[in-house]
């Protein structure tokens, strides 16, 4: 009789460890997934001010691109006509001006080298990031390379013909 209500004490002892066990496994899992969708919103939070800024400043650079395109055209214009040095020197500082763009990715960066895109469910939110940061890549490559041609070819001619405390021309371009 003894044996038999050990018996039933080690059982019942045995189911209570393995309840316990059991539901501190399941309250680690628990708080694991708490913490990676906190990670996740943080991330996300992260991504879409960057995106805000992003906008912002490819807005900004539209306004300022049509304002250098309609100058520029203007001293064409003025180039074709032949037109009085001094208007034609009131636009050249519009020729230093250089458009560019550089996005803000620092937070897409992070998830990609650290491992941690994982965190972010969405597949199809991965995916646009994902081509998102590719078009980026590319205006950061036409940033550069619109950089890279300024200095090798435009600086130097208005370094030379330019002076750049008056905006006006050392000597009388050809081209004028």
């Amino acid at each position: 009789m003894n044996i038999k209500k050990d018996s039933i004490k080690y059982f019942f002892e045995l189911v209570v460890v393995f309840l316990g066990v059991t539901s501190a496994f399941m309250l680690t899992q628990w708080s694991e997934n708490r913490r990676a969708r906190k990670a996740e919103r943080k991330y996300l939070e992260n991504i879409y001010k960057e995106l805000e800024e992003d906008d912002k400043d490819l807005k900004r650079n539209i306004e300022l691109t049509k304002k250098k395109i309609k100058n520029l055209e203007a001293l064409i214009k003025l180039l074709n006509e032949e037109a009085d040095v001094e208007i034609i020197e009131s636009l050249i500082p519009e020729l230093f001006e250089i458009v560019l763009f550089k996005s803000k990715s620092n937070t897409w960066i992070t998830l990609k080298e650290s491992g941690e895109l994982k965190l972010i469910r969405n597949f199809q939110l991965k995916i646009k990031l994902e081509n998102l940061h590719i078009f980026y890549w590319v205006l950061d490559e036409i940033s550069e390379w619109v950089s890279s041609y300024f200095k090798t070819h435009l600086l130097s001619y208005f370094l030379e013909n330019i002076d750049l405390n008056t905006s006006k021309f050392i000597h009388k371009p050809d081209i004028l």
